[in-house]
């Protein structure tokens, strides 16, 4: 989970407390994919010494304010309120665009969805979601194992819903360790709902971004997508991401972000077979946008990242 507007200060300390390596929360073999968006982070990017690393991500936790921050490659990755309120009783999600995600999510399911999250980074919105909703489910696909071990000893929220799937206290998280795209192309399992917040450093990975990857999702997704972009305001990831769900569903809503000094911006994207609900308000800043027409993106034709 990334927003190119959350600014952080350059002189912040970072905290050292270790993770141990657990099980996880009913953890399942698989290929070695994060959730993601794009800001560097001044005090950590091009440091030498990874507080966690795991050769897929160099991770740094961060306490801002009263805020933690958990920063993966010199990105912030994910925002929690610090303190011991859970989600909706006194803390909310600091980044706007995981604001937006909820604020969708919450007014287009019902009391007991079924969510696929490809791309868990801080499990953000899977724990909102079943902070929210008592039966709900919460299936998230995340490469790194790492990943997943800092959240649960350093981020209070995403940590607790952890801890409690892997003590069998509460099994309406799964977490599954695996590329995003071999768990589409394997999966059995239907859903109610996905969100696509899934990023390599800065980039979507191009293998998620298909029409092939999309009509995978759909085949196994009852209702609505969700997607988190990061690019330039009706730039070639977000129009090529446009014309593949433009070609699968009747309905597709676009709102973006604030621009950042490097000229990029959150762009989500919300996908149904049906009208989406009306939403009382964007984030400070967010409008709804159009996005140009563009050539679908396919697994022999795709996108390439950023350079």
């Amino acid at each position: 989970e990334r927003d190119p507007m959350f600014s952080v200060r350059s002189d912040v300390t970072l905290t050292t407390s270790a993770v141990t390596k657990g099980q996880g929360a009913k953890f399942r073999p698989g290929s070695p994919i994060a959730a993601g968006a794009f800001i560097l982070f001044a005090g950590v990017a091009g440091t030498a010494t990874c507080q966690y690393e795991s050769g897929m991500s160099c991770l740094h936790v961060v306490r801002q304010g009263g805020e933690i921050l958990l920063v993966s490659d010199g990105t912030v990755q994910a925002a929690e309120p610090a303190g011991t309120a859970r989600f909706g009783e006194g803390a909310e999600l600091p980044l706007p665009y995981t604001r937006h995600l909820w604020e969708r999510l919450d007014a287009d399911l019902g009391p007991a969805p079924s969510v696929l999250f490809v791309g868990g980074g801080g499990y953000s919105l899977p724990t909102r979601l079943l902070a929210s909703r008592p039966d709900a489910t919460a299936t998230a696909v995340e490469i790194d194992p790492l990943i997943t071990e800092v959240v649960r000893e350093t981020l209070p929220r995403a940590g607790e819903a952890i801890r409690q799937a892997d003590a069998g206290t509460d099994d309406r998280l799964d977490i599954v360790h695996a590329d995003g795209r071999v768990y589409l192309n394997e999966a059995e399992d239907r859903f109610d709902a996905a969100v696509m917040d899934a990023f390599s450093s800065g980039s979507v990975p191009a293998h998620l971004v298909t029409r092939e990857s999309f009509a995978l999702l759909k085949g196994m997704v009852d209702g609505p997508v969700y997607v988190n972009l990061i690019d330039r305001p009706d730039g070639p990831l977000a129009r090529g991401v446009h014309a593949i769900l433009s070609e699968l569903y009747g309905t597709v809503e676009t709102v973006q972000g604030p621009v950042s000094d490097r000229g990029r911006s959150n762009i989500l994207i919300a996908a149904s077979d049906l009208p989406l609900a009306p939403l009382e308000a964007l984030p400070e800043d967010y409008r709804p946008v159009t996005i140009t027409p563009a050539r679908a993106f396919t697994d022999d034709r795709g996108w390439v990242g950023h350079r």
